[in-house]
């Protein structure tokens, strides 16, 4: 699908080379410099930070034009119809649970906005709605979700999180299957609760015989604004049929008992069925290494405690499980990590038994059943499985076709794992694993669209030192090596985070425009382990974006495309690489698109979620790090006069994780500053971080990014050739 120069023309006359878009208005300049660790530091949109009436006018504004240019984008109509065709056209299974006589599904039907909690008595059973979160929109209220749920081991009760307005920061409440009532009361800020193998995921854990359990709650009074919103949560034990504000307070920072802790430090309590023992994990913020202590669960539930460390964070420990008293712990000191196990109540990790040693595929979690442990990692090809038995054998699980694994779920209660796989042209498919045997589950509908008209690709990118970067990229399978392909190029690069390729029905509609989809996997991922990650990480995160570049630069030699037709795209952490490679190489790009990133890197630590993420990027407290954040900061790298590519910068008004002065202090010098452009801020007020929020906000958001792409890679083709080179520092 093309379209005209002149109709582009035609109809972004307004705007199109300014450098904001029309209607947005300039934002302030209020003079601010310091010097920091020798380094100066100009900050005229210092004053964001305290927001007030100007900065929420001023963000008021740029949301509206914002919306106004995006609105008359080109393509944009029909590729939003195309994705609500394809995301809403098709029923979504989510978590399937069975718990005592009762099976649970969250389940949302077609055309829905969220996803329902469902329940039917035995598999042959009446399914029926346990939960609608729409029940609990107001006219104040609205866009309530399902963060996250469980229920207790015999299906009495469920808890769950539910969220509102996009809003990560979950209210807490507890429902009884047979009645379909909340009981108990509710707990505010009980956070958003990942799963136990993400990084600092705060799940609840319930006690094994489904009497209460265990959650993470924000320190009281937390605000949403403050850089010590995250700082200092507690753990809680909740019994069932008592009021939630008689719920035991069982760790906090300081508290009689408690071993000591730092204010990043986030308690969570793992229990197993089977075992005698509660496992108290204290994740450090984004870090990846956890430090662990182990107690008696009576006593725990008792409240006298005596919590004993196992190993120290020195350890590297970044997954465990346990089988009775047994810990089973994947330890990092191996670039691609290894298996070791504790027996009994040992708790000295540098004795710890290898039982999986590190190999050629990464290592990133084990998952305790009844079969034994499940080991779960990915190699060149995807996700890997093993299963490591009591008597100590290692066997492979063969998996049907090579693909991300986002869930893996197992429980010491019983035999089997629940897992899924995917891949750019292969839909979720849910497998069930009993020992080395995998069954398709057929659990969720295909979709009613073909995907065999997409294939899948993945290239090898020498970057500038000799590094070799993976960059996967999946496109139509008629497409025309033409040398003019729109490319949208997506990169993160943080965290040890891997880019893995899912399955994303929003994509398919610029796919079919010509378009290719690509993901680069720069360093400071996790997708070789260790090393990968502290690649790009501190002081190497150059690094990150300088892979980005010369992975588009491989673009251009590749014969798919060629000038200026990549648009490179980074959110969240990934906005530290979308940044600083506009910044650094603004001739080559026909588009950038930053979505709730990070781009003042030196002020970070300032922001609600700073103080969490210190050790992934560093402070501005020593010098070493305050160098390497002022190198990461795409806002302290715009120079006036330069003519940098359009941008579309976007921001959350309930954003906790990267607060909206982040990418707002960065449009507003995009737009002092350049010659180019727009830079095109847009702000939306009903959503956080993109976590919990509505099918049709995504939907337009993915729509609004392929046709921004489109537009920009037809106005910037006619423009002088990007140089060939990597750009050096």
């Amino acid at each position: 699908m093309r379209y005209a120069w002149a109709a582009l023309l035609a109809t972004l006359a307004t705007g199109a080379f300014a450098k904001a878009p029309d209607g947005a208005p300039p934002a302030k300049t209020v003079p601010f410099t310091e010097t920091v660790q020798g380094i100066r530091v100009d900050d005229p949109y210092r004053w964001m930070e305290t927001g007030g009436d100007d900065y929420q006018a001023w963000l008021k504004a740029q949301a509206a034009a914002a919306n106004s240019w995006l609105s008359k984008l080109p393509a944009l109509p029909a590729m939003l119809k195309d994705i609500e065709r394809r995301s809403g056209g098709i029923e979504s299974v989510g978590a399937i649970e069975r718990r005592g006589t009762y099976v649970f599904v969250a389940r949302r039907g077609v055309g829905a906005q969220t996803a329902k909690l469902m329940v039917r008595e035995g598999p042959g059973g009446t399914e029926r709605v346990l939960f609608d979160p729409a029940s609990l929109d107001t006219a104040t209220v609205k866009g309530n979700v399902i963060g996250y749920w469980e229920a207790s081991p015999d299906g009495a009760h469920v808890y769950l999180g539910v969220s509102a307005g996009g809003s990560e920061e979950a209210t807490l409440r507890i429902i009884e299957t047979t009645t379909g009532r909340f009981v108990d009361g509710e707990v505010p800020q009980a956070l958003y609760n990942g799963g136990t193998s993400e990084i600092g995921g705060m799940f609840p854990q319930w006690l094994p015989d489904g009497s209460g359990f265990f959650y993470n709650r924000l320190a009281e009074g937390a605000k949403r604004e403050s850089p010590d919103y995250y700082l200092n949560s507690r753990l809680f034990l909740h019994r069932i049929g008592t009021p939630t504000v008689t719920d035991r307070l069982v760790v906090a920072r300081g508290m009689a008992g408690a071993p000591e802790m730092q204010p990043v430090e986030a308690p969570v309590a793992f229990v197993y069925p089977g075992s005698r023992t509660a496992l108290l994990v204290l994740s450090d913020g984004v870090g990846r290494s956890l430090r662990l202590l182990r107690a008696p669960l009576a006593d725990v539930t008792a409240g006298k405690a005596r919590w004993v460390p196992v190993g120290s964070r020195a350890d590297q420990i970044e997954s465990v499980t346990m089988i009775g008293e047994d810990l089973y712990m994947v330890r990092r000191d191996r670039p691609r990590g290894r298996v070791v196990v504790l027996r009994g109540g040992a708790t000295d990790v540098a004795a710890a038994a290898e039982v999986v040693p590190e190999g050629e595929s990464v290592i990133d979690t084990v998952i305790g059943t009844g079969d034994g442990v499940y080991v779960v990692g990915r190699d060149a090809m995807g996700a890997q499985l093993r299963l490591l038995t009591g008597d100590g054998k290692l066997a492979p699980v063969p998996l049907p076709f090579n693909g991300t694994s986002y869930i893996a779920h197992g429980s010491t209660a019983g035999k089997g794992l629940l897992l899924s796989l995917e891949n750019y042209v292969t839909p979720r498919t849910r497998l069930l694993v009993t020992g080395t045997s995998v069954v398709d589950t057929k659990l969720g509908p295909l979709p009613p669209y073909p995907v065999d008209a997409y294939v899948a690709e993945t290239a090898i990118v020498t970057a500038r030192d000799g590094t070799k970067v993976p960059v996967d990229f999946v496109r139509r399978n008629d497409l025309a090596k033409d040398g003019k392909r729109p490319v949208l190029l997506d990169a993160y690069g943080a965290y040890g985070i891997n880019g893995d390729p899912y399955f994303n029905p929003r994509i398919y509609g610029f796919l079919d425009a010509g378009g290719i989809y690509a993901t680069a996997k720069v360093r400071g991922g996790g997708e070789f382990g260790r090393d990968w990650w502290q690649a790009g990480k501190g002081v190497t995160k150059p690094n990150t974006w300088r892979d980005a570049i010369d992975s588009a630069l491989w673009f251009n030699n590749s014969g798919w495309t060629s000038g200026k037709r990549i648009t490179l795209w980074g959110t969240s952490a990934g906005g530290i690489m979308v940044g600083r490679a506009v910044t650094e190489r603004p001739d080559l790009w026909a588009g950038a698109v930053a979505s709730v990133g990070i781009l003042n890197a030196m002020r970070f630590e300032f922001g609600p979620n700073g103080k969490t993420n210190i050790a992934e990027f560093g402070t501005v407290t020593d010098p070493v790090g305050a160098k390497a954040l002022y190198e990461m900061d795409a806002y302290l790298h715009v120079k006036d006069g330069t003519a940098y590519p359009p941008m579309l910068v976007t921001a959350g008004a309930n954003d906790p994780r990267v607060i909206a002065w982040q990418p707002g202090k960065f449009a507003a010098r995009m737009q002092a500053a350049g010659t180019g452009g727009p830079t095109v801020f847009s702000v939306d007020f009903d959503q956080g971080h993109g976590i919990g929020s509505m099918r049709t906000q995504l939907d337009l958001k993915a729509a609004q990014i392929g046709a921004f792409t489109l537009w920009a890679a037809e106005q910037a083709a006619a423009t002088v050739p990007v140089s060939p080179r990597p750009a050096r520092p």
